[in-house]
């Protein structure tokens, strides 16, 4: 079977070092935000290993609009789903 086709992924650090700077709450964060905007089949969260930007605390890549994000706090979830993920945008815009 296909595995479903998202609009966009998000692929968030999950290394020792993000996971640190609270990348699992970034994602928890942004999952319960698209699941509110009713995007669920739209969006994927995909948790990465270490992209080698630990230092610069929780990183993510926002596809496919090519932005990278990083020192993103859990806070930031609602506003990443605003900007990147309404429904009629595309994603990176």
């Amino acid at each position: 079977m296909a595995e479903p086709f998202y609009r966009a992924n998000v692929l968030v650090c999950g290394g020792t070092g993000c996971t640190r700077s609270e990348s699992l709450e970034v994602m928890a964060g942004m999952t319960k935000e698209i699941a509110r905007r009713g995007l669920t089949n739209e969006v994927r969260i995909v948790q990465t290993g270490c992209r080698g930007f630990w230092r610069d605390g929780t990183g993510y890549d926002d596809l496919p609009g090519g932005t990278f994000y990083c020192q993103v706090q859990p806070e930031m979830s609602r506003q990443s789903s605003k900007r990147h993920w309404s429904r009629g945008e595309s994603s990176g815009a």
